[in-house]
């Protein structure tokens, strides 16, 4: 079983940074047919058209350094307290045929020691050897 989250959708959040500056932000979805976008971010932070972004790594889901979107219009308004920074999904979400399936390796638990031959005698277990 899996479960696949498309980056445009409304309950989306990735943390991201920027690759040209090493700025942190968060892309959040905006739903169907509308462009993610930074959110609360200050109007003077170092991004421009045309940046990338790239998974952070921070939030411990998608590993550090995947491509997921460009930066494609930054409207710093001096009257509003944060920049609206639109944002363009770089992989073809509405036209892919294949994805990227993340996943974390289980690892098993430690192999439990093997009883010592004392210990299986004291059980009354059958101890096998050879006899010299």
């Amino acid at each position: 079983m899996a479960e696949v989250t498309l980056i445009t959708d409304r309950d989306q959040a990735v943390p991201v940074q920027v690759e040209r500056s090493g700025a942190r932000s968060v892309l959040f979805g905006n739903g169907a047919g509308r462009s993610p976008e930074l959110r609360f971010t200050s109007p003077s932070a170092d991004l421009r058209t045309g940046d990338r972004l790239l998974t952070s790594g921070l939030d411990g889901t998608y590993p550090p350094g995947l491509a997921v979107a460009q930066i494609v219009d930054v409207v710093r308004d001096s009257g509003e307290m944060f920049a609206r920074i639109l944002c363009k999904p770089l992989a073809g979400i509405d036209h892919s045929e294949f994805l990227l399936v993340l996943s974390q390796a289980a690892s098993m638990p430690p192999r439990p020691d093997e009883p010592a031959e004392a210990d299986t005698a004291k059980k009354g277990g059958r101890v096998r050897g050879r006899r010299g």
